[in-house]
């Protein structure tokens, strides 16, 4: 068997006029065609191509092969062979007969381990009594199916071979190996086709009439429902963001109207500022100056009188600055840029420094804070102090530049100029009336806001103070 043989016991061996042999077992008489066992002799790897040609079985059933000859080649060409049951004689000059056609059929479906439902001629569903048949209506939730299905054949029902397939599910032919009969789990919604085949051993595959069925699709996952879910998904984000964008838009109007309050409080203070402290210091101011011109204003009340005025007109000065952060009117970066070269003009008007002013071309749009121009407007002041004061200079430039990221202001002079290491660096060293708390107090104010104050000086060569505060949401470069 192990080269292709029915039987590892042969009975009988004998050749007919065409050169086949003709082999007799316990399994029956078989046939091995010349060419084939031709190629078998060629390569022993190939195994024997053995056609069962009868049934009838050419040993007793005790398996012993006694002496004497069971198979013989007649004059006639006929073949006899002896078998258990008689002689058998075999006319190999008649044509094979051909393989009979047999009815394939399907004969019930069960759904679900419900009752089967008969398929065949006369039962409930039938395709045979259709010309074109309606696909049969499944359950919407099919957990399971089984199909039996058989082949009417009287000649060798035993050994037919089936098989089946299920299009829409299976993507190739299952054998089924003696089962008459498929199952199948859980099936999603659509349209199938079951198809059964079988066949003789020696003949080809004859198809039975197919089963078609639909699983139905469920009602949340019908077209209508799929919309409807994408419909209201929709509203329900749209409803979202709705809610989303009001909360946000009142929480905006919450802040504007809180900022609104603020700069009317800013507003007020200014204007009280402005007209009650303004005018009473100026009142101050005014009757200082007119006592000291008095004859009994000379000596010591005098320098009492002048000091007095020169206080007044130092408060009046520091007043109107506040009132220039206060206000909010000034919350912009071309009012801050006007202030600060009127205010340094101004700053050198009766000295012997020659102020130089540079102003960008064009101001770009942008909001500041008080916070901002105050601490902006104090380190600039100090700037200004310090070349006064410290520098010796006769000359002070001022330049501004303004982008869409940042507002650079730019004060350089042509004093004395000293080492300033370690503030560069970061630190806060003390050297000369330039190096100390000033200095420190500049970058720090600076920073407060994401600015950055930059200090370039040596001896000899005058001093650059830069000023940088950012426009937009990143440090100054």
């Amino acid at each position: 068997t192990s080269n292709g043989l029915p039987n590892n016991i042969v009975s009988s061996v004998v050749e007919d006029d065409a050169n086949n042999v003709w082999i007799g077992t316990g399994a029956g008489i078989y046939r091995i065609s010349h060419s084939d066992l031709l190629k078998t002799l060629a390569n022993p790897k190939i195994p024997i191509v053995c056609k069962l040609m009868s049934e009838a079985k050419t040993l007793p059933e005790s398996a012993t092969v006694f002496g004497g000859q069971h198979a013989v080649l007649a004059h006639d060409g006929e073949l006899w062979f002896a078998t258990s049951e008689g002689v058998m004689n075999v006319d190999t000059h008649q044509s094979e007969i051909v393989p009979s056609v047999f009815p394939v059929c399907i004969e019930s479906v069960a759904f679900n381990g419900q009752p089967p439902v008969s398929l065949l001629r006369g039962g409930p569903w039938s395709s045979a009594t259709a010309t074109n048949p309606v696909p049969y209506q499944a359950p919407v939730d099919l957990r399971s199916l089984e199909v039996h299905f058989t082949a009417l054949s009287f000649a060798s029902p035993k050994e037919i071979y089936f098989r089946h397939r299920l299009e829409g599910f299976d993507p190739d032919w299952v054998d089924d190996a003696g089962v008459r009969s498929a199952h199948y789990g859980r099936l999603p919604s659509g349209h199938y086709r079951f198809l059964v085949a079988a066949r003789n051993p020696d003949g080809n595959w004859q198809a039975g009439k197919p089963f078609e069925f639909i699983v139905p699709t469920h009602v949340y996952y019908q077209p209508w429902a799929i919309l409807l879910y994408v419909l209201s998904a929709i509203a329900v984000v749209a409803g979202i963001v709705r809610m989303v964008s009001h909360r946000r838009l009142r929480s905006a109007l919450a802040r504007l109207e809180q900022q609104q309050v603020l700069e009317r409080e800013r507003m007020r203070i200014a204007r009280d500022l402005h007209d009650e402290m303004g005018s009473k210091l100026t009142k101050i101011s005014f009757l200082s100056e007119h006592a000291q011109v008095a004859p009994e204003s000379t000596g010591p009340i005098g320098h009492k009188l002048e000091s007095i005025a020169q206080t007044s007109r130092e408060l009046l000065k520091t007043m109107d600055e506040i009132v220039w952060v206060v206000n909010p009117r000034n919350d912009t970066l071309e009012n801050l840029v006007a202030y600060l070269s009127h205010y340094a003009v101004e700053y050198f008007q009766n000295t012997n420094i020659e102020c130089e002013m540079h102003l960008p071309p064009e101001i770009p749009l942008h909001a500041l804070s008080s916070e901002i121009r105050h601490n902006l407007f104090l380190t600039f002041e100090e700037t200004l102090n310090n070349v006064l004061k410290h520098a010796a200079a006769s000359k002070a430039k001022v330049e501004m530049t303004a982008n869409s990221l940042e507002f650079q202001l730019t004060v350089t002079d042509n004093g004395k100029g000293f080492e300033a290491p370690a503030l560069l660096a970061g630190g806060g060293a003390s050297r000369g009336g330039r190096g100390g708390n000033g200095l420190r107090n500049m970058r720090q104010r600076l920073l407060a806001v994401g600015g950055k104050c930059l200090v370039a000086s040596q001896p000899g060569v005058g001093t650059t103070v830069t000023l940088c505060i950012p426009l937009a949401k990143q440090n100054c470069k």
